[in-house]
């Protein structure tokens, strides 16, 4: 988990420094992500993301945190599965893969 973390860190500072700043970390659900000038944000260091009861209660507690707005932008260091991406989407969010090589 320190490797995760610490990798995270890394990421948002090269996305506040490249992509857009972050503006403030907000609490959706139970998971900590970032809100820019874009919308909202989460970084994960993963090489797969696949659609897990985690997933779909990271997605789900955010959208309902914002009264029901959904969405956002998943940013990964990998890839997603194709479920994992259509679900997601029907959810309002957007997978952004390869991430790291953007910055």
């Amino acid at each position: 988990m320190g490797y995760f973390y610490r990798r995270e860190a890394e990421l948002i500072a090269s996305y506040a420094k490249r992509i857009a700043p972050v503006q403030r970390f907000v609490r959706l659900g139970r998971t900590p992500m970032m809100q820019t000038s874009k919308g909202t944000v989460s970084l994960l260091p993963v090489d797969y993301l696949i659609w897990t009861p985690q997933l779909a209660d990271l997605a789900t507690g955010a959208n309902r945190d914002r009264g029901g707005q959904g969405g956002g932008e998943i940013w990964i260091t990998g890839k997603a599965s194709p479920t994992a991406s259509a679900k997601l989407a029907e959810l309002g969010w957007t997978v952004v893969p390869n991430a790291a090589q953007l910055f």
